[in-house]
């Protein structure tokens, strides 16, 4: 119990009260914990002490926080901070991107490893670095915070400017994307390829010689090779390949978003010959989708057949190709590492592969 008499901060005191109470209660890995206002009630401490030994728990790695939903345990073996190798930094765009549930799978996976091998991590948003409105972005280093960080995990797209100032600070980072003349190391990228032709093969084989494609991001930068940008390329080569043109199998760019799924599907649903179905590079786009479809009185599939992509929207009803998003979480972390400890070469690719996955709507 606090106790006045004890040198230790209140907090450290109450840290160890905690992991008492954890341990006595026979909370398991996963278990939500009680909250700070549940903690203060129980026990009589500040909240202001108890906010402060729960920080400390989060970043020991004992608990885990989610937005809306409260602290969980993770483990109750305590590891000296000597233990920690460090923390390891996620690059991201905004807040719309963390709010996809792909980009979800993605952290699970980088919060798996990092626990795995004893690193902490945080998220740092840096604007969209490749859009048309880039140059009026801030500088990289003006953006993160280099101190006491171990590595950079890349996951939205950097400018040539911003992988030059981590080199020049001697920074280790992995990326998610190419970039043109530069050697970077890199999750390699041959997903969106494979994803495609699973697609287009699948929907070609069900007898579909209109189908509509509804992609990511308008890529505006040469410097630059997104995902996206291979998933185009392999799903136009495949309709040359089975005979299809641009007017029966149109190909439209958006923001990732339901709103725009929604959107671009009734645009294709008012040409003269609409697409008998559409496929989509996120499961969001497919939503939309369908309750466009449905809007319009039309049946899925029984009308229009849609099949997704990275089977990230928990819907029993969406037809989707699965990524392995949490092993590229895992293995960008696992590629960090062997830059960091400089042990062994990097492994650039995931062994797992896209899956089909059929369900209703298509």
């Amino acid at each position: 119990m606090i106790s006045e008499e004890k040198k230790e901060p209140y907090f450290v005191q109450y840290k160890k009260d905690i992991l008492e109470i954890l341990r006595k209660s026979r909370y398991k890995a996963g278990d939500r914990i009680p909250s700070e206002n549940e903690f203060c009630k129980s026990t009589d401490v500040s909240i202001r002490t108890v906010r402060r030994a729960l920080l400390e728990l989060e970043k020991d790695g004992i608990i885990f926080r989610r937005q809306g939903r409260g602290s969980f345990l993770r483990t109750l073996e305590t590891r000296e901070e000597n233990d920690i190798r460090g923390t390891i930094c996620v690059l991201f765009s905004d807040i719309e991107f963390v709010t996809r549930p792909s980009f979800s799978l993605i952290l699970k996976g980088i919060e798996a490893a990092c626990d795995n091998l004893g690193y902490h991590f945080n998220l740092q948003a840096i604007g969209m670095r490749f859009s048309k409105d880039s140059k009026e972005l801030k500088p990289l280093g003006d953006l993160v915070f280099m101190k006491n960080i171990s590595g950079f995990i890349v996951v939205s797209p950097i400018k040539k400017d911003d992988i030059q100032f981590l080199r020049e600070n001697n920074m280790s980072f992995v990326t998610f994307h190419k970039y043109t003349g530069l050697n970077v190391n890199m999750i390699l990228p041959a997903d969106f390829k494979e994803a495609a032709e699973i697609g287009i093969e699948y929907l070609t084989g069900k007898g579909h010689k209109r189908i509509g494609v509804i992609s990511g991001y308008e890529n505006t930068s040469d410097e630059i090779i997104l995902g996206n940008d291979i998933f185009i390329r392999r799903c136009r080569e495949l309709f040359s390949k089975h005979g299809l043109d641009d007017s029966s199998c149109p190909i439209r760019t958006s923001n990732y978003t339901e709103e725009d799924g929604y959107r671009i599907a009734i645009e294709m649903l008012k040409m003269q010959a609409p697409p008998t179905a559409i496929f989509t590079v996120d499961d969001l786009l497919s939503k939309g989708a369908i309750g466009a479809i449905h809007d319009r009185k039309l049946k899925v599939p029984g009308d229009i057949a849609v099949l997704g992509c990275n089977d990230s929207v928990k819907d029993s009803f969406i037809s989707s190709i699965k990524m392995p998003l949490f092993a590229h979480g895992k293995l960008a972390v696992r590629m960090l590492h062997s830059l960091v400890t400089k042990d062994k070469k990097p492994i650039a690719k995931s062994k797992e592969k896209p899956e089909l996955v059929i369900r209703r709507s298509a």
